[in-house]
C-alpha cells in the first residue's frame, strides 16, 4: 500500500484528507512544517507528501526547500493545499515542482485525482 505523508496543521483538515484516501492509501500525518521534515527524512516509504503552505514551525514551502536538499528525498512529489493562493506561493511551488496546487476548502474528487496521477503518472 503506497505510503502518503499529510503535512496539515488543522486537524479538521487533516481528518477530511485522511478519511478521503485511508481506504486506498496509507495515511501518515504531520501537524507542523519541522514533524513532517523529520518523517519525510527518516521514513524511506514515503511516496507522496500532500502539504499544507501555512504551517507552524515551517512553512510548507520552507520544508519541501529543505527535503529538495536531502540526498535520496529530493524527487518525492508533492501537492501543495493553501487557501491563499498568491502568485509568490504559486511561482515557489512551481519552483519546488510540485505536482499539483490545490485551493482550499479541498474537493475530495480533485483531491483523489491529484493523488492518483501523482502516484500513478500515465507513460510517457
Amino acid at each position: 500500500m503506497k505510503r502518503i505523508l499529510v503535512a496539515e496543521d488543522d486537524t479538521t483538515t487533516q481528518t477530511l484528507i485522511r478519511t478521503a484516501l485511508q481506504a486506498t492509501y496509507l495515511i501518515v500525518t504531520a501537524s507542523d512544517g519541522d514533524e513532517a521534515l523529520e518523517i519525510a527524512r527518516r521514513d524511506g516509504d514515503i511516496q507522496l507528501i500532500i502539504c499544507d503552505i501555512m504551517m507552524p514551525k515551517k512553512t510548507g514551502i520552507e520544508m519541501v526547500e529543505l527535503l529538495r536538499k536531502t540526498p535520496g528525498r529530493e524527487r518525492i512529489p508533492v501537492i501543495f493545499l493553501t487557501t491563499r493562493g498568491t502568485p509568490d506561493d504559486v511561482k515557489a511551488a512551481i519552483a519546488l515542482k510540485a505536482v499539483n496546487y490545490l485551493k482550499k476548502p479541498i474537493r475530495i474528487a480533485m483531491l483523489r485525482d491529484s493523488v492518483r496521477k501523482a502516484l500513478y503518472p500515465p507513460p510517457t
